[in-house]
């Protein structure tokens, strides 16, 4: 029983079967020295259906000696002590079903590196829940960091040794697989540069809505092991509406200081709809620092873009540092004012890698780019067609308390895991 149990949770991932020790385990060798696989624990009722800690330890120590460690990227908790395993593991948790704060990418990436380069025996294992998306993204990475994989690459790789034929992508979740492009174009910097960056989120703009939708800011914090919402928005922070008629510039061409002048010559007209021009466009303000973007289709590739725009400008700053996470529901009412979930939409992105690292950038993405239940495509029925964001760069000192950018990755060790992880 307790195999069938756990052969139907593995599924559609790969299995191994090791014939030293006779046993299964929801593990793939990735390389003959990088192991992905899914939560070991010892704990009940959960070592029925997920792997034995005490079967992964004996293939470990059989095949490999001392020569091992663990990498864990559970927020939820790694399912067993430290001590349980020898203390050869090290932590970098953030939650499910999301792509880790981009800063933690490098320094998980090196520390294997490190670790792999002290003893061509050494084996690097990495697991999260079901040892897919978030230690596939690790894998990928150091794929792409060290041996200069592309991420397409990278990614169809770790499909082909994760996952059986045929039953789809090892990583499915559209917002890790951007993060992976954000890695890659790192990876290609000659300097590798990356900075969080601290910006104030001045509007989201959603084209095609339909009423009634909850849209919401989160961002990252505790070091990426939680995500909390930053900003909740109303009615009041609903500025208006216009018609989209024919071709929006996909890209944006470039940023510059706006006077008060041209700002109040955009939102007063006589049409009673903001005298809204795609070629012209305010973008918000911050601290009496105001900012208008210039399109130039004529530069950019167009898409044709047509309906109605729903504009929503907060009435507070929202303050994110570099990873912005954007959710939109749809609810519907019952009884008793009870709410039931009918679709919902999130995605995640970094700043550094969408916009100007002086003055500010637009997000944009599509219904169909956007991640669902619980990281699936699966939303619900369609409630918009497109969503932009728009933010400014703060200044570090102008951020509250508490939203002062992590100098570094913390660990639950609290120490550097490239220099606490021994041949």
């Amino acid at each position: 029983m307790t195999e069938f149990l756990r052969a139907a949770i593995a599924s559609p991932r790969l299995r191994h079967y090791d014939p030293v020790t006779g046993t299964y385990l929801d593990l793939a060798y990735m390389e003959k020295n990088i192991l992905v696989c899914s939560m070991p624990t010892n704990e009940f009722p959960r070592v029925m259906f997920r792997n034995s800690l005490n079967d992964l330890l004996k293939l470990l120590n059989l095949r490999h000696g001392n020569h091992w460690h663990i990498w864990e990227f559970r927020s939820e908790g790694a399912g067993y002590d430290d001590a349980d395993v020898f203390n050869r593991v090290t932590h970098f948790p953030f939650p499910d079903h999301i792509p880790p704060p981009f800063a933690m990418i490098p320094v998980v990436i090196a520390s294997m590196h490190k670790f792999l380069s002290q003893n061509p025996e050494n084996v690097a294992i990495l697991h999260c829940k079901a040892g897919k998306g978030r230690s596939g993204m690790m894998y990928c990475a150091y794929l792409i960091a060290y041996f200069r994989w592309t991420a397409q690459s990278a990614l169809a790789s770790f499909t082909a040794r994760r996952m059986r034929p045929g039953f789809g992508e090892g990583i499915s979740i559209l917002s890790q697989r951007r993060y992976l492009r954000y890695f890659e174009n790192w990876a290609k910097d000659p300097n590798r540069e990356y900075r969080e960056i601290p910006v104030v989120v001045t509007e989201v703009r959603i084209l095609n809505p339909v009423p009634g939708l909850e849209v919401r800011c989160c961002g990252f914090k505790e070091h990426g092991r939680k995500v909390v919402p930053i900003y909740v928005f109303t009615h009041d922070d609903h500025v208006g509406e216009h018609e989209i008629i024919g071709t929006v510039a996909e890209e944006s061409d470039k940023w510059q200081n706006a006077s008060e002048e041209s700002l109040d010559n955009e939102t007063e007209g006589g049409n009673g709809k903001g005298n809204y021009d795609p070629q012209l466009h305010r973008t918000g303000t911050h601290k009496s620092i105001q900012y208008q973007r210039y399109h130039d289709p004529s530069r950019h590739p167009t898409k044709n873009m047509t309906g109605t725009e729903v504009t929503l400008r907060p009435k507070g700053d929202i303050h994110v540092t570099a990873d912005v996470n954007i959710i939109i529901d749809k609810k519907f009412y019952g009884p008793a004012s009870l709410s039931f979930l009918r679709s919902t939409a999130y995605v995640w992105f970094n700043v550094f890698f969408e916009g100007s690292h002086d003055t500010g950038g637009t997000f944009r993405v599509a219904w169909e780019d956007m991640d669902g239940f619980k990281g699936t495509q699966k939303r619900g029925s369609k409630f918009f067609d497109r969503m932009e964001v728009d933010w400014v760069i703060c200044n570090p000192m102008e951020l509250p308390a508490g939203n002062q950018p992590d100098a570094e990755i913390d660990l639950r060790s609290g120490t550097d895991s490239s220099s606490s992880v021994n041949s």
